[in-house]
């Protein structure tokens, strides 16, 4: 049974509302970091009423769009999005259930085992919140239009989140610290509870501000009508994820960046259009670099951090590989249902993250979690994947996949949501479509 809410005509009231929710949204973010201290359940409050108002069309367009932007919230909001999109779903794909409560289930089980001064209860309700919408979004049986919807609204809430995490930067540090680099210190930007019960949710790391950067930068290179969006829009977004993810000075970010931008180009038939964008990208780098103090002193801050001691290591990254194979090797007990996702730094007795999403997967829930996540893979490229998928819509897949085996994947929660956009970049049906953004004549 397919949902087709969408391709039912919607009125202008209906428009306005959704507009209007979503400008309330982002005044209500950004009034929260211009020195005036909301209490995070007030902006719970006004983001959750238009979960309840909005028609069904509507509410699914600012469902995707909302979903981004769950990591500036306290984390009952990701609790009230799960339950809302239950009760108002029209019709609920087993796997939309089945997937979550499995993992879940792992979750309690090797929660109950575990030796530790206290059970994160309220974090493991926000963590089955998450789960929820993840598979809710993935499994969702989707019209054309749906998906064009969905890559159109989530990408407006990545450009949002952008510009209120660095509009909650230049309040917080001065704009030449900034410049240099400071950033990558994370210190200023938030912690690990900045998705459940911190009071200063406006915060990212520097590596997820990256992971974000590249999320929409590969959503807007599917195309304009593809995703339903002016190309005015989607000049000045592509502007602020490229900027927003150079100052974060990411070496991951700028490698794969530069990796899309070439898969990006060659599979453009205009080869006018081509050299055009190339020689003009040159030239203004060139010019930057030469006559500017400002790019000055990011190129010099980019040189030092592919100069540092620890590139060989990948940030220490393959240290800590290392250290949490080891950990899951030497303790056969969790290698059926692993360590959980929640408490896993504490039972590995690691003080680090994981930096790698695969690696999460399997240290947190194990072999049965590592085949359930196979599972899904399957069941949705043998419902979702066709013959006529287009190289462009596998933009999404490379970056963000390739970003997420330098960063997390299960917890912090909000960094599972990416790959809603792979997702959807593959649901598309646009092989055959005359609208795209690209001249292929």
């Amino acid at each position: 049974m397919k949902n087709n809410v969408l391709a039912t005509s919607t009125s202008a009231l209906d428009i306005f509302k959704l507009s209007v929710s979503i400008l309330g949204v982002w005044g209500i973010l950004i009034l929260s970091i211009a020195n005036i201290h909301l209490n995070p359940f007030i902006v719970v409050g006004v983001c959750t009423i238009p979960l309840i108002a909005l028609p069904t069309a509507m509410y699914y367009r600012y469902t995707s769009f909302i979903a981004p932007l769950c990591f500036a919230m306290h984390g009952i909001f990701a609790i009230i999005l799960a339950i809302t999109l239950f009760f108002r779903s029209q019709h609920i794909d087993k796997k939309q259930v089945i997937f979550p409560i499995f993992l879940i289930l792992l979750e309690l089980f090797s929660t109950i085992t575990l030796i530790v001064d206290s059970i994160k209860v309220v974090d493991i309700v926000i963590y089955f919140a998450y789960l929820c919408i993840f598979f809710h979004f993935l499994f969702y049986n989707t019209t054309q239009q749906q998906n064009v919807d969905f890559l159109r609204f989530f990408s407006i809430g990545l450009f949002i989140s952008l510009i209120i995490i660095y509009a909650n930067i230049f309040t917080s540090m001065k704009t030449i610290d900034l410049i240099e680099g400071t950033i990558r210190g994370g210190a200023t930007m938030g912690s690990d509870e900045n998705e459940t019960l911190s009071e200063s949710y406006i915060a990212m790391n520097a590596n997820s501000i990256a992971y974000y950067a590249l999320t929409l930068l590969s959503s807007l290179l599917l195309g304009a009508k593809n995703i339903g969006l002016p190309k005015f829009f989607v000049g000045i977004a592509c502007i602020i994820a490229i900027a927003g993810g150079i100052l974060t000075f990411s070496r991951t970010f700028i490698i794969l960046a530069a990796c899309l931008a070439i898969l990006f180009f060659l599979q453009l038939k205009n080869r006018y259009k081509v050299v055009f964008i190339i020689v003009t990208s040159i030239i203004t780098l060139m010019i930057l670099q030469n006559n500017n103090q400002v790019s000055d002193m990011i190129f010099s801050a980019f040189e030092n951090r592919f100069e540092n001691d620890n590139i060989e290591t990948a940030g220490d990254r393959t240290l800590l590989f290392k250290d949490y194979n080891n950990f899951f090797i030497e303790n056969p007990r969790y290698w059926l249902i692993g360590t959980g996702a929640i408490h896993y730094k504490d039972v590995c007795n690691l003080n680090n993250s994981v930096h790698n999403g695969i690696q999460q997967v399997y240290v947190c829930h194990g072999i049965c979690g590592l085949i359930a996540f196979l599972c899904v893979i399957w069941m949705f490229c043998k419902k979702y994947h066709h013959r006529g998928t287009r190289f462009v819509q596998y933009l999404p897949l490379f970056a963000i996949f390739t970003f997420s085996q330098a960063l997390q994947f299960l917890n912090p929660h909000f960094l599972m949501l990416p790959f809603l956009c792979i997702a959807y970049a593959i649901k598309l049906n646009i092989s055959n479509s005359d609208e795209t953004l690209y001249n292929h004549s």
